[in-house]
């Protein structure tokens, strides 16, 4: 039987020997545009690394919508177009050959080639010196008989755009959520200031009694300065690097906020340490991630009232009865945020951190809250954990590593001193707010030159310049601006210091003042004192 198969086999493979031999294979011919070309060939291409094999496969690099490289020594052997397009580059062949140390930033020494493998991400520079984030997963293989490390890029600017939107839309669904609590506790500060004005314009109220009631209209008034910077800190689109940031004053100031936009039903309770912890953080998302932990508490209770309980407080290197939370060996600040709402199931609990989930009725929660709120704790090298159990509360725990040295100073408020005798040009379109501001100014015992805009006050400082000590701008007018007004200012001379006075603009802040010209800023509504301490801190 075996030598029956044999048989054929061999009669097979004569056959096939005898046509070939009367139908040979057809030469395969490149195509125009590479016949010839040998070694003009570009080096560090597709066309160079895979010259016989499938289409398919070459297909597959070309497209990738990451960019593929092989890196040998820490040099750039190999790349895709999608690679070099990443960086900048219209082809391949500009870019291999390059360092990588000169496209992505490598912080540590060592070699290149091991720093790459694995998962990480890194900061990279395009062609234009444009920063960008790149995620790079990579590994080692043996290239031209070498060993090297092939990886993928993926670059991450898309991706980090829509998470800046994703916690911005959040930020609103969560300010959405307060509006009510919010709009409740302006009407009553409104009320105040009202009730206690209409009681002064009574001409049977004696001085004392006036004085009183100023002061309460006054003391209000701070409140709703107060209320209305909460809003602004936590809703504004900007965001800092991270820096060392104090915990417990953002704390209070968002139990602050949640107090004046809660229903009585749900009682506040709080336990903060007068400890200072210092985390390195932004402190807008660190603003974000406290307030939407408070509001889901909030949300867990709106039915039947209940405790919001937020404690502040350090944790010790004991993790016993947080075995389950995977902190690295560093001094760490705990901040437990409980309610004595619903609870939640296991399942629930879960799925609780996964984006579009949500326990709400349609069109009350689009379900990103917590996944944001993971997102921001894991970019600060937090860590979060929850407890639940139906009909008990949920209890969620933030961690966050202390910076063990330095960190942020307290800032001092500038005491209101002696004033000196400068002559000032005040600058504002509001006639009610200039006219309080002169007479603040007139009082501080300055003399005053009052301008509704900027034409009129810059004709009047280029009469004489050397005749005012100071400039006092509105940032906001028709016409010109406070900052077209300050660069004008500055052409003429540079001698003279000049202060901003805004509500709120993204535009300018305390950080970006001297590279637009001023010296100093005042947020309004500002005081008397605001102003001396503004002038003191410009003048000395």
């Amino acid at each position: 039987m075996v030598d029956k198969l044999k048989t054929k086999a061999e009669q097979t493979v004569v056959g096939d020997e005898s046509r070939l031999e009367h139908n040979p294979v057809p030469e395969k011919k490149l195509p125009e545009t590479q016949q010839n070309q040998g070694e003009r060939i570009a080096p560090g291409t597709v066309e160079e690394i895979l010259p016989d094999k499938s289409e398919n496969l070459r297909s597959l690099i070309e497209n990738s919508f990451d960019g593929i490289f092989i890196c040998r020594d820490g040099v750039l052997k190999f790349c895709s177009r999608r690679f070099a397009e990443i960086f900048g580059f219209k082809a391949p062949a500009d870019i291999t050959g390059r360092e990588i140390k000169k496209l992505v930033y490598i912080e540590t020494t060592g070699p290149v080639d091991e720093i790459l493998r694995g998962y990480n991400n890194f900061l990279a520079w395009r062609k234009n010196g444009v920063e960008f984030e790149v995620e790079i997963l990579a590994g080692p293989i043996t290239y031209c008989e070498q060993p090297a490390v092939q990886g993928v890029l993926r670059d991450l600017s898309k991706v980090r755009q829509l998470e800046k939107q994703l916690r911005q839309a959040q930020k609103m669904e969560v300010i959405g959520t307060l509006a009510s609590g919010i709009a409740h506790d302006f009407n009553n500060i409104l009320s105040i200031i009202m009730g206690y004005l209409e009681l002064s314009l009574d001409s049977r109220t004696d001085e004392m009694i006036m004085r009183q009631n100023l002061q309460q209209a006054l003391k209000a008034s701070h409140r709703a300065k107060d209320l209305v910077q909460q809003i602004l800190t936590f809703s504004r689109r900007g965001e800092k690097q991270k820096g060392p940031v104090q915990v417990t004053p953002i704390v209070k100031e968002v139990i602050k906020m949640m107090r004046s936009s809660m229903p009585a039903a749900i009682e506040i309770r709080q336990d903060i340490s007068e400890k200072r912890y210092v985390v390195l953080a932004d402190p807008i998302q660190l603003h974000q991630v406290i307030m939407n932990l408070c509001t889901n508490a909030w949300h867990a209770m709106q039915e039947e009232g209940g405790t919001l309980e937020v404690v502040l407080s350090d944790l010790n290197r004991d993790l016993e009865a947080i075995s389950e939370v995977p902190l690295a060996p560093s001094p760490y600040m705990r901040l437990t945020i409980s309610d004595t709402g619903h609870g939640m199931t296991a399942p629930v609990k879960e799925k609780i951190f996964e984006p579009f989930f949500t326990t709400k009725k349609k069109g009350e929660g689009t379900g990103m809250g917590l996944s944001v709120v993971l997102g921001i704790v894991k970019h600060l090298d937090g860590e979060i954990s929850v407890e639940s159990e139906p009909g008990k509360g949920t209890s969620f725990h933030l961690f966050l590593p202390l910076l063990e040295e330095g960190g942020a100073a307290e800032e001092q408020p500038a005491a209101a001193v002696p004033p000196k005798k400068e002559r000032v040009l005040l600058v504002e379109d509001e006639l009610v707010l200039r006219n309080i501001a002169r007479r603040m100014l007139e009082q501080l015992g300055y003399e005053v030159v009052a301008k509704s805009n900027g034409i009129d006050a810059l004709e009047v400082f280029r009469q004489n310049p050397a005749d005012f000590g100071l400039v006092i701008s509105d940032l906001t007018m028709p016409i010109m601006t406070g900052i077209q007004l300050a660069r004008e200012i500055i052409k003429i001379t540079a001698r003279v210091p000049i202060i901003i006075c805004t509500g709120f603009n993204e535009v300018i802040n305390r950080e970006n003042l001297r590279d637009l010209g001023m010296e100093g800023l005042i947020m309004k509504p500002y005081s008397k004192d605001k102003i001396s301490s503004a002038i003191k801190t410009v003048l000395d």
